[in-house]
């Protein structure tokens, strides 16, 4: 069951499914998947943004045209419908490895090898730089700014997620200032120094 309310997704998705009761077929973090028709899905977003599900789709096709032993998602539309973005995606077919898992058909040694080579397969087709467009979860901008490096992207990330709970941090760690308690052995403040992201005490 999807915590989006029946009568919402059908009226977002009515010029794709027409009167059909909407049919769920996954929920995760990001938005609510349901069945078009056999060779279609439609995903309702909770967040984000056109522009940011049109650089997803962008980056699927670039990694569409990779040599993988794998099917990749493909975003086949893009649109904003009652303050949702809805992304229409190719239909893939089979049977995911948490369902193998879970139904007995695989064992835990092999749904790890499967996901290794996945992991060995993504890394040996090479650089993608569709992916530099892409942003990390809770975020709509890119994660990576123009010819920045991957240690600078994630410690402004840090930086932006620390201010964003800045609240829960503090009240689950208190200091006399209010700010999350950090230990001096570790770091006090992010720093990039030489192209790469070190500590500093």
């Amino acid at each position: 069951m999807s915590h989006l309310a029946e009568d919402q997704v059908a009226a977002v998705l009515r010029q794709w499914i027409g009167t059909t009761t909407p049919k769920l077929l996954g929920e995760g973090m990001e938005g609510a998947v349901f069945e078009v028709d056999d060779s279609r899905v439609a995903k309702i977003w909770f967040a984000g943004s056109v522009e940011s599900s049109r650089r997803a789709a962008a980056f699927y096709d670039a990694l569409a045209a990779k040599p993988l032993p794998f099917q990749v998602p493909r975003i086949t539309q893009v649109e904003s419908v009652g303050g949702r973005v809805v992304t229409i995606e190719r239909r893939l077919t089979g049977t995911t490895v948490a369902a193998a898992l879970a139904a007995g058909a695989v064992s835990r040694e092999a749904a790890y090898t499967i996901v290794v080579d996945i992991v060995a397969a993504l890394a040996a087709g090479g650089g993608l730089p569709a992916a530099r467009e892409l942003a990390v979860l809770g975020e709509v901008a890119p994660l990576f700014n123009t010819g920045e490096g991957f240690p600078v992207a994630l410690a402004r990330l840090a930086e932006r997620r620390v201010e964003r709970f800045r609240q829960v941090l503090s009240g689950a760690s208190p200091t006399s200032t209010g700010k999350p308690r950090r230990s001096p052995a570790v770091w006090s403040r992010w720093t990039v120094a030489g192209g790469r992201c070190c500590t500093v005490t």
